[in-house]
């Protein structure tokens, strides 16, 4: 009982200013509150500061989410841009190693995979162009000019397929 008095006489002690009217023993009796209203605005301002960091919390949740799944639509659509360079330079390689057979224009490659790229499937389409105004120097009736479409597909959570094109000409 002597310490609650020495407590409550150092309260007063505080609370002894020119702007400080009152007792201070009902603040201290009903934990801090006076009663009547506000006695419950701390459950209700309680409930309402959950409810508002559920919300936060909930938004972070679905932007670290959404960056996760960026962040792996970013690596697949990497890993295509390599497939699909390698197989331009194989392309470019094969066009002046043997010109004879890339020449004929032939899509060799339908469904095809490579090793160090699992999961990523490619294919190669040819269009001859031929009398085409944007191409001058290819000629009509001939293949001397051709455009190569590389198309890159993978599976997974989002499954894509992204294309490429390649010119490839006789006279260069």
């Amino acid at each position: 009982m002597a310490i609650k008095k020495m407590k409550l006489n150092n309260i007063k002690k505080y609370f002894k200013s020119p702007f400080f009217k009152g007792d201070v023993r009902p603040c201290l009796l009903a934990g801090g509150r006076t009663g009547g209203f506000r006695s419950g605005q701390g459950v209700v301002e309680s409930v309402f500061a959950v409810g508002i960091l559920v919300l936060l919390l909930g938004g972070a949740v679905i932007l670290v989410i959404l960056g996760i799944s960026n962040q792996q639509n970013n690596f697949d659509r990497r890993k295509a841009t390599e497939l699909a360079n390698v197989v331009t330079e194989e392309l470019i390689a094969r066009s002046q190693s043997s010109p004879e057979e890339f020449w004929r224009l032939t899509n060799s490659a339908i469904g095809s995979t490579k090793t160090n790229f699992k999961g990523y499937v490619y294919s190669i389409g040819f269009t001859n162009i031929t009398g085409d105004s944007e191409y001058p120097n290819c000629g009509v009736g001939k293949t001397d000019c051709a455009e190569a479409v590389i198309g890159v597909g993978w599976s997974g959570k989002n499954p894509q397929t992204l294309y490429f094109n390649r010119f490839f000409s006789k006279n260069n």
